[in-house]
């Protein structure tokens, strides 16, 4: 890892910032649940890149090439992890926040069928209450602070205690349902964030034969996540290393986001597999040792206390970062009737979707991104601008867009 401070953008205020780390004060929740249950330290993004390649290994075992946020408008091809669970019979749900992100860029979520699994993040809870909740979850937390609700992905530009309190509410709700002692709740990462690690990634085998555009070729694993398994069937104090004895189909394999979908796949009695990749990767239902833990040995945790409102007004105030943006490029270019103005003028690419801002809202777009780069966010922007592309609107501007394509689809949200 020689190097890694060193490559960080001279003259940056935050460079010193990527050798800073959260301790047990700052990240109570987690660390409770860390120390009371299992803690994996040798987690490895799937891909030494930014959030989406690692996402799509994680839903498929392959980001297909992919090593930016870029996506395909026709859709992955390869198959999703969810639509495979649902040719197997297992039963399948997203639940997310205030957007769906990854799940319509894979060309088979978008189907009717796979849009009725899509749901709303409070389904959630609703499902978990009523006995109705499917075999395989994947929560998606939300993105942007809105009226209704506080971002919690814990996301620089938003705050790491809102991710704390829907963990909580997760765990919590989990812990007092039907489901509990038949369950594992996995929390983890789609990367690092520019964190400083000195274990270097390991070489693995790439998932397929395609190579990135710039010519990496998928053999070395990403930065260490961190990544907690919470079940009453895991003693506490577990800390997972590398993968052990059957649990390691090669000598080599490791933990890495495919290890999901290979877990899951062995809980589920499913011997096939998505990539080759998912088929090194290492396997954890060996933790599920036992005995079972009565409640009483199972943590409470103490619930979280409402964010500032300060901070809640400094996040529903900041402008829509690269992810918010990239999602609404998404579902405009799903629904094709362009129904909200922030999508005006946008014809399928980013630069077309910039260009279009540039020309209905000057001073522009184009400004605002120079402006934000020299540490003057706003004075860029005019009003009607900062109103389109603040956080606050972005749970109304997606969730209309969303449901707008659902109901292209024959589904009801």
């Amino acid at each position: 890892m020689n190097g890694f401070v060193a490559n960080t953008p001279g003259g940056l205020p935050n460079a010193p910032f990527v050798m800073s780390a959260w301790n047990s004060s700052n990240l109570p929740v987690l660390s409770t649940l860390a120390m009371e249950y299992a803690v994996f330290d040798h987690w490895f993004c799937s891909v030494p890149s930014c959030t989406n390649p690692n996402r799509e290994f994680m839903m498929s075992g392959t980001s297909s090439g992919y090593v930016d946020n870029t996506f395909p408008a026709a859709g992955f091809s390869q198959e999703s992890h969810f639509h495979f669970l649902g040719r197997q019979g297992i039963s399948w749900k997203i639940y997310y926040g205030d957007d769906p992100w990854m799940a319509p860029t894979f060309a088979d979520l978008r189907s009717a069928e796979s849009l009725k699994s899509v749901q709303q993040y409070e389904n959630f809870f609703w499902d978990l209450g009523n006995g109705t909740l499917p075999q395989f979850t994947l929560i998606q937390p939300r993105m942007a602070t809105s009226a209704s609700g506080v971002s919690n992905w814990q996301h620089p530009d938003n705050s790491v205690e809102a991710g704390e309190a829907l963990i909580s509410r997760i765990y919590t709700a989990l812990k007092e349902s039907s489901y509990w002692n038949s369950s594992v709740l996995l929390i983890t990462y789609d990367e690092h964030g520019g964190f400083f690690d000195h274990q270097a990634p390991p070489q693995c085998p790439p998932p397929d034969s395609t190579l990135a555009p710039n010519g990496f070729d998928f053999t070395r694993l990403g930065i260490r996540v961190p990544t907690v398994a919470v079940s009453p069937w895991i003693p506490k104090n577990t800390l997972v290393t590398t993968p052990q004895g059957s649990e390691s189909p090669t000598a080599t394999s490791q933990f890495d986001h495919t290890s999901v979908i290979s877990t899951a796949n062995k809980i589920f009695g499913l011997d096939a597999h998505l990539s080759a990749r998912e088929a090194w990767a290492g396997h954890f239902e060996g933790i599920f040792t036992g005995p079972l833990r009565p409640d009483s040995d199972c943590p409470t945790l103490p619930p979280s206390p409402p964010l500032p409102a300060h901070i809640l007004r400094s996040e529903m105030a900041t402008p829509l970062n690269d992810h918010h943006i990239d999602s609404l490029n998404l579902l405009c270019g799903l629904t094709q009737g362009l129904i909200h103005p922030v999508c005006a003028g946008y014809g399928g690419e980013r630069d077309t979707f910039t260009a279009a801002l540039t020309k209905q809202y000057p001073p522009n777009w184009v400004a605002w991104r120079e402006g934000q780069e020299k540490g003057k966010v706003w004075e860029h922007l005019n009003a009607p601008t900062l109103a389109l592309l603040r956080q606050e609107h972005f749970e109304g501007i997606s969730r209309t867009l969303f449901s707008r394509y659902k109901a292209m689809q024959g589904v009801k949200e």
